[in-house]
């Protein structure tokens, strides 16, 4: 897991924290590499998901992903 680079930005949660909490709830962490996906559709971004073994996704409501930011958590 990398921050985004940006001047202000202090996440949330540490790694350490963000681990925890995964343990904690029975969750598995996965990161992936933000050039791998920028340029998937929907779909397929979820496609991938699910080949991680993925079968949730926790996300705010404002959450947008993929090339132009085109999913969305109604859609997840």
């Amino acid at each position: 897991w990398l921050p985004i680079k940006t001047k202000n930005y202090q996440p949330l949660f540490t790694k350490e924290e963000r681990e925890e909490l995964a343990r904690e709830f029975g969750a598995k962490l996965v990161t992936i590499n933000f050039e791998s996906v920028k340029n998937l559709n929907p779909d397929e971004f979820f496609s991938l998901l699910k080949r991680l073994g993925c079968t949730s996704v926790i996300a705010g409501e404002d959450w947008k992903f993929v090339k132009g930011r085109a999913g969305n958590i109604e859609i997840a």
